[in-house]
C-alpha cells in the first residue's frame, strides 16, 4: 500500500480491493427523509446547493464528471488545473462544485458560470466556484467504496490536499437534531445524514438521507 492507503488499518483491508480505476462510476444518492434525528450511528454533513460532480483522475489527466455522465472539465477548468497537482496520482472523488452568495451557497450564482466554456470568458467571470469533496471511491488502484463511510471520509482527509477553493466537507456526530436547527436558523439548505458503518452502494440508498429545511419534524 502506497500514500494514504498505508492508513488504513489491518482489519480494513479486506474491505479494500485492487483493480483498475473505473472509466464510470454510478453516485451514491440520498433519500429524502421528513424526519430529523440524533443517533450516533450516524454522521451530519451541511447541504450543499451546486452541482454535484465526480472527479477523475489519472495521472496528469483530470476529468470531471456530472451525475448524468456530462463532461464539465471545460467549464471548470481551475479546478482541473488544480486537482492535477493532487500528489495521489489516481482517484475518484466525490463532491459538489458550488458558488456563494455571501455566506450561502447559491445555485443562482453558480448559474453564471455553468453554461460557459470558453476560457476567456471564465478566466474574466466575477462568480467564484469551490469544489467540496465528501467521499472517496477509488484511490491508487484500489477500490475503496467498501469501507465504511466514516473510514472513507477520513482517507479522503488523508489523500487530498485540500487548499484554496479544493476544500473538505466537514461533518458533525450524533447531534443531528441539534445540527439542523443551526442549519435552518442560519438558512442552508438542510443537511445530508450519512450511516457511519456503510459502504459505498452506488445509485440511491437510505444509508444517505436529505434532512431540508422546510416542513420537517423533529424526532430526538
Amino acid at each position: 500500500m502506497k500514500g494514504a492507503l498505508k492508513y488504513i488499518s489491518k482489519e480494513l483491508l479486506a474491505k479494500v480491493k485492487k483493480e483498475k480505476q473505473p472509466e464510470w462510476i454510478d453516485p451514491m444518492l440520498a433519500k429524502l427523509t421528513k424526519k430529523v434525528f440524533s443517533d450516533e450511528e450516524w454522521i451530519y454533513e451541511r447541504k450543499l446547493d451546486g452541482v454535484r460532480v465526480l472527479v477523475f483522475k489519472k495521472g496528469e489527466e483530470v476529468t470531471l464528471m456530472s451525475r448524468n455522465r456530462k463532461n464539465m472539465s471545460n467549464t471548470y477548468p481551475e479546478m482541473v488545473e488544480l486537482l492535477k497537482k493532487q500528489k495521489s496520482e489516481n482517484f475518484i472523488i466525490d463532491g459538489e462544485i458550488v458558488a456563494f452568495l455571501g455566506k450561502h451557497t447559491s445555485f443562482a450564482e453558480l448559474q453564471k458560470r455553468m453554461n460557459l466554456t470558453n476560457s476567456e470568458d471564465i478566466k474574466g467571470h466575477k462568480t467564484e466556484v469551490f469544489f467540496y469533496a465528501f467521499d472517496i471511491i477509488h484511490l491508487e488502484d484500489h477500490n475503496v467504496s467498501g469501507l465504511p463511510q466514516i473510514e472513507r471520509k477520513d482517507l479522503l482527509e488523508k489523500a487530498i490536499i485540500f487548499k484554496g477553493p479544493i476544500r473538505y466537507s466537514e461533518h458533525r456526530f450524533k447531534d443531528g437534531a441539534e445540527f439542523y436547527k443551526e442549519a435552518c436558523a442560519d438558512k442552508w439548505e438542510g443537511l445530508i445524514a450519512k450511516k457511519k458503518e456503510s459502504s459505498n452502494s452506488f445509485g440511491r440508498s437510505s444509508n444517505w438521507l436529505k434532512m431540508k429545511c422546510m416542513n420537517q419534524q423533529v424526532l430526538v
